[in-house]
Order: structure tokens, then sequence, then C-alpha cells
């Protein structure tokens, strides 16, 4: 026990090791990790730690414990309405871009492996495909997050893999138990696309279901960053257990309940950061992203380096079945190109979806890395398994394996590093006109902020009159010169009243979001008015960012028309309704007030700097926001004027929450200063949370 427990343990120290030196000398961490994890084989065969026997990577510990944290953290962060305005893009790549490898793999690969004297088995063949087809989001991403890869390939790259790891993972647990009953007749075909259907109906109702339960537990929680954490990790887990444990036990109505525990697991992730966010304390979310990223780390450094270790026996094989993993390599390559360009060809002739460009195409199918799950899948593999007519020396799993092996060998050498190569190459990361404008806009806006504390610097007498002229000189240079830039870009741009009013309406927006956020964590919004203004102020983003106007008018000036609304948003709604409406409109009309009169503040603040562009676009928007705080402004008279004993006490509580704001942060001051101790401060700080927790 003491011996795996060290082994355990120096583990965490090599990768934390590898991740430290692969920052210093700038290269992925995952190929560090590659080479790190190869060179510990032969150290191990030649010291004789026997490290496979100390130990032991089962397969159930990493389907049941590793895998649902890789999953559930890969889909924690994808926003759902982004996802469903590509969906048909994510679910064309996820189910006929399979589809289409599936011929390639399957078929040409038996045959091809057949004239160079291997004849493999199609059981096998279909079995690796399933494997190799599942991709490893978290790998690509990191690389995607590095060089700021625009936000919409982004998402179609994770919602394909998140989509494709889940069906691969359903397709080869399916295949595994007819190949373990003899083989695949057409009624098991048959049966086996039911169970598949039946899978996607019930992982979207357990991962409902569980997502409901796990958010009013953690709603009845607040600022407790252990307990919130622990049980969204509790979430990521019971949703795969309980969806697989179903699969072999579950039978209703005599029909066997079929669940896929990767795409519950990652629905779940998906509706959890989307629409049960909301039920974390505000003050918890930061240490919520830490943790997630934290454990994934932990979890993809831990089973790459045990796997390899796994992998010493292996070692004569390589030379032995080279041809078949020369071929099996040309052939992933081909199938994941075929894959990607025919779905995305059709798609852009049949206009499904926005146009997708040919360089976002070559990403999507250079940037296929595979790394843990396919591994895993392997090791599900039972030991006596064995198909009919198999007569290698090799056991079938040991086949399947090898070839799994060198895939991911291939994805880590040669993709991983060629792949930021090709994105600068096509010029994918570069800034839009959009963010070409607010990188100049923040050059200037910082650069006078940095005067402004010169001048107070100055005032102060802190620092010489020579620096002081030096310094001055030398930031209104540099405003000139950014000036120069920005009049230079938009004399370029062939729409700049349009690309000028789209800027100035995101800052307001942003401002919007900024501004709720801190309202919610301070208690003085519901829960219900922080889902809707949230969800208007990101359709509007949203909307903006395609080109198209804020809002639409309806019959008020202030919202959005509320078309479509997603049932999971329904949902949410009918769960945190609040049961008073006067209550709710007032917060509502309050929450509209506050926050147009904070955007106003901001944007008049921005007029009076010179970005050298015209004033009337930003009087245009804060006139539209002046529309917004009029109009809130009668509704509270409104609400006054009926029920007006109701609104002075809401008010009043609403102003004691303000209240214990400024007394958090003089307290925090104060405990800074060291002026009181810790235990004073965190008497202080129960205090102010159980006041600002209070109920209107």
């Amino acid at each position: 026990m003491l011996s795996t427990i060290i082994v355990l343990f120096a583990c965490l120290v090599i990768s934390s090791l590898v991740h430290h030196f692969a920052k210093l000398i700038k290269i992925p961490y995952t190929i560090l990790l590659f080479i790190v994890g190869i060179l510990l084989v032969p150290i191990d065969t030649y010291f004789g730690f026997d490290l496979v026997n100390i130990l032991v990577l089962t397969p159930e510990l990493l389907f049941f414990v590793f895998l649902p944290i890789l999953i559930f953290e890969a889909g924690y962060h994808i926003k759902y309405d982004q996802l469903s305005k590509n969906y048909v893009t994510i679910w064309w790549l996820a189910i006929f871009g399979l589809l289409i490898s599936t011929c390639i793999i399957w078929f040409w690969g038996q045959w091809i492996l057949s004239l160079i004297g291997f004849d493999v088995p199609r059981q096998v063949m279909l079995l690796f495909w399933v494997i190799i087809s599942s991709t490893d989001p978290v790998a690509v991403l990191s690389i995607f997050k590095d060089l700021w890869v625009p936000k919409r390939l982004w998402l179609i790259f994770e919602g394909e893999s998140l989509f494709n790891d889940g069906i691969a993972v359903a397709v080869f647990l399916v295949l595994l138990e007819m190949f373990s009953k003899g083989g695949i007749t057409w009624w098991q075909v048959r049966e086996g696309v039911g169970i598949f259907l039946m899978m996607v109906i019930w992982w979207i109702i357990l991962g409902t279901v569980m997502w409901i339960w796990f958010s009013q537990l953690i709603k009845q929680i607040k600022n407790n960053e252990h307990v919130e954490i622990t049980l969204t990790m509790v979430l990521a887990h019971v949703v795969f257990i309980l969806a697989e444990r179903a699969t072999t036990h579950v039978v209703l109505w005599g029909i066997d309940i079929k669940i896929s525990g990767v795409i519950a697991t990652a629905y779940a992730a998906i509706i959890m950061w989307n629409y049960g966010k909301s039920k974390i304390s505000p003050k918890v979310e930061a240490y919520m992203d830490k943790f997630w990223s934290f454990f994934s780390f932990v979890t993809n450094s831990l089973v790459f380096l045990m796997m390899w270790l796994m992998f010493k026996h292996l070692d004569g094989m390589f030379m032995t079945f080279w041809k078949p993993i020369l071929v099996t390599l040309i052939l992933v390559i081909i199938a994941r190109i075929v894959s990607i360009y025919i779905p995305m060809w059709i798609l852009n002739a049949t206009k499904l979806q926005t146009y997708i460009p040919k360089p976002r195409q070559h990403l999507l199918a250079w940037g296929s890395l595979r790394w843990a799950l396919g591994l895993m899948l392997v090791l599900l593999i039972p030991n006596d398994f064995m198909i009919p007519w198999w007569t290698f020396d090799i056991h079938p799993k040991g086949f399947i394996l090898i070839l799994t092996v060198c895939s991911i060998m291939f994805s880590l050498i040669v993709q991983w590093l060629t792949i930021t190569w090709l994105i600068k190459k096509l010029n994918i990361n570069g800034l839009v006109d959009l963010e070409r404008f607010e990188h100049l806009e923040s050059h200037i806006l910082v650069f006078h902020k940095i005067i402004e504390k010169i001048h107070s610097m100055n005032s102060a007498y802190e620092i010489s009159p020579e620096n002081y002229d030096a310094l001055i000189e030398k930031y209104e240079a540099k405003i000139n010169e950014a000036t120069l830039q920005m009049q230079v870009f938009l004399s370029q741009q062939e729409d700049s009243e349009l690309l000028l009013k789209n800027a100035l309406t995101l800052h307001a927006l942003w401002i919007e979001k900024e501004y709720l956020h801190n309202m919610f964590a301070y208690n003085e919004v519901t829960e219900q008015v922080y889902h809707e203004r949230k969800a208007k102020i990101e359709k509007q983003i949203s909307r903006v960012e395609w080109w198209l106007p804020q809002i639409r008018w309806f019959k008020t000036s202030t919202d959005i028309t509320p078309q479509s609304r997603d049932p999971i948003e329904r949902l949410v709604r009918w769960l945190s309704k609040c049961k008073d409406s006067r209550h709710n409109e007032y917060i509502i009309s309050r929450t509209k007030y506050i926050i147009s009169s904070k955007v106003i503040e901001n944007l008049e603040r921005l007029r009076a700097i010179d970005f050298w562009y015209d004033k009337t676009y930003v009087d245009d928007v804060i006139d539209l926001y002046q529309k917004f705080h009029t109009n809130a402004s009668q509704e509270i008279d409104e609400l006054m004027a009926t029920d007006s004993e109701t609104i002075e006490q809401i008010n009043r509580t609403l102003l004691n929450k303000w209240l214990m704001r400024s007394e958090e942060k003089l307290i925090k001051d104060l405990y800074h200063k060291e002026m009181i101790t810790e235990k004073i401060y965190q008497k202080f700080m129960e205090e102010i949370d159980e006041e600002v927790w209070k109920e209107y």
C-alpha cells in the first residue's frame, strides 16, 4: 500500500515538473509528458522498479473515476446558445463524419491489410475504428486557447469532439457486447441502432433530472467553496455511474434501459454551466473553474504516465506489425480528411449553416488529436476476448492496442507539433476588424488613464518635475501614435459606421453584464431576474457579434423579443419562479434603472476621450440607454403609486445589502493592513454573508 502511494505521488511530481519545464522551453505540455512517459519504460525495466504491478490501472478506475472528470471538464465551458446555433454542423461532423470514416477504416482497412499479408478480421478493424474515432477536445483546445482561434471554430471542434466521443463510447460498448455473443447479424445491427437511439433519449432525461437535483441542492449552500465544488464532482460521477449501471441492470416495461454515460455526463456539464451556474455562489465561481482545470490536469497526467508503464511489454511488437501500423495511420488521416470535407461541402452548398471557409476546414481536418479516451476504451476489452478466425500470435486486444498507441503517438508527435504552424500559416488566429478596433481603442483608453495617474502622483509630490515632464511627453506621444493608427484603420473600412456602432454597443453590453453579476453577487437581484437579464444581454451580444441590430423593437423598448426560448431555459424559469409578482416587477425595474445608469456613466467618460471618431456614435448609444433608463424610472414610479409600502420595505432591505457591500470592502481593507486578526475577519465575513443572503 505504501509503495502504491509513493508511486502515485511520484507521478504527480513528475507531471508538475514536466508542466513547469514545458512552459520554460515553450513547447506543448503533452509533448514533453509524452517523451517522459516513453523514457519511464526503459528506466522502469533497467532499475527493476516494477511500477506496473505496484500501481495497477484497472479498466474500472479509468472508466468510472478518470473518464467522468475529463468529460465533465470538457463540457463545462460550452455555451448552450452558441452550441444551438451550430448544432447542424456539430451533428453532421459527429454522426455523418463518423459513418464516412467507418467505410474507409472498416472496409478499406481490412481489404488493404489482406493485400499485404495481414488477414485481420473485420470485427477487429471495426473496434479499432470506433476507438480511434474518439478525439480529445482538452488536448487541442489548449492550443486553440493559447493562439486565440475564433470562438465559432473552437465551439464546433469542442462540440464535435464531445458528442463524437459519446457516440464512439456508446457504439463501442454495443459492438463489444455483440462480438462477445458470437458476431454481428442484421437483426443485431437493427437492435444496435435501436439501443443507440434509446441511449440518446435516456441520457437527456438522466442528465436533466440529475442537474435539477444537484442545482437545487447547491442552491441551499452559500459561499462554501468546499461543499459546492464537491457537489459538482459528485454530479459528474453520479450521472456517469448511474447511466452505466442502468445500462446493465435496469429494465422498464420489459425494455432494457440503455444510457450513454459519456453523453449524459457531457450534457449535465453543459446545462450546469449554462443554467445551473447561478446556483453556485458568485464568490465560489473562480474556485470552481480553477478546481476543474486542476483536476483535468492531474487526471490527464496520471492516466498518460501510468498507461505508458503498462505498455512496456509491447516493445517487441511494434516492428513485427509495422506494415499494419503504417497502413492504419494513412487510413486514419484519409478518413478524417474525407469525413470533414464532404460534410462541410454539403453544409456550405445547401446553406444549412453559416458558411465555413476553407482554412477553417483544413484546421478541423488536421486538428483531430487523440489521447486518453482511446486508450481507456482499449483497456475495457476483456483479456479473454477472442474473434473467430484470428490467426496471429498476439491477442486481438494487444493488436488493437498497438494500432491505437501508434495512432496516438503520431497524433502527438506530428499533428500536435504542426498544428500551431498551420494555424499561423492559415492566419486563422488573426484579429478581425471588430477586435482590431477594440485593440486600438483600449490602447488609447489605457494611455489616458496612465496620464491621469501621472497627474495624481505629481500632485502628491511622488515624482520629480523632470520625471513628470518626461512621462507626460512619452504617453502623449503614444496617444498620438495610437490615434493615428485608429484614423488609418477607420479610413480603410468599407462600413466604418456599422463597425463603430457595433463596437460601442458591445462595450455597453459588457458593462451591463458586469454590473448585473455584481448585483447578483450581493443578492440585490433574485435568481429569476438574474437569469432573465443575463439571457437577454447574452442574446444581444450574440446578435451584435453577428452584425445584427442589438434589439428588436416590439411592445416594449427595453427588451428583445423573447422568441424561441429553449426548453431548458423555460425549465429554469419555472424552477426559480418568484412567488410575489409585484416584488419581482420592482426588482426587474430597479435592476434596469441601476444598470442603465452605470452604462451611461461609463459611456460619458468614454465620450470625453478623443479616439478620433465621430462622437455622435457614442451619443446614439447613450440616447438608447437614456430611453431604457427613462422607461425603468416610469415603471418604478407606477409601482410606487400602487404599493408604496411594499416597495419601501424592499428598498430598505436592498439599501442594507448595499451597505453590507461597503462594510465588506472596509473589513477587507483592515484585514489586509493587519489591523484586525484573521479570527475577527472571519467573524465579520460570516455576519455579512448572513445579512446579505437574507430573503427580501
